[in-house]
């Protein structure tokens, strides 16, 4: 009997749903670091990038907090985001 590629058995969907999907995390750092560098980076990126395209946790939430910080024109250097991660009860 031949095999039908068509018609996933449910083991193909199971190993599906554990695959890892294509990240990098130093692709990540380096954007995060880049919009702590430069005050008119996010006007770049906002349209571009949402939270769920960083794959670590941490990543979105750092995200989240500099777009959070730059709406309201405020520096986006470490200690304003760990004052932002302590009045969101994150720290």
């Amino acid at each position: 009997m031949a095999l039908s590629l068509a018609h996933p058995t449910q083991r193909d969907e199971r190993v599906g749903n554990l695959r890892v999907p294509p990240h990098s995390i130093e692709a990540e750092q380096a954007v995060l670091g880049g919009l702590m560098l430069s005050a008119q980076a996010w006007d770049k990126v906002a349209d571009r990038l949402v939270e769920e395209d960083f794959y670590r946790h941490d990543h979105r939430l750092i995200f989240r907090a500099i777009g959070q910080l730059a709406e309201r024109n405020q520096p986006c250097d470490a200690i304003t985001l760990g004052e932002w991660f302590t009045g969101q009860n994150l720290a």
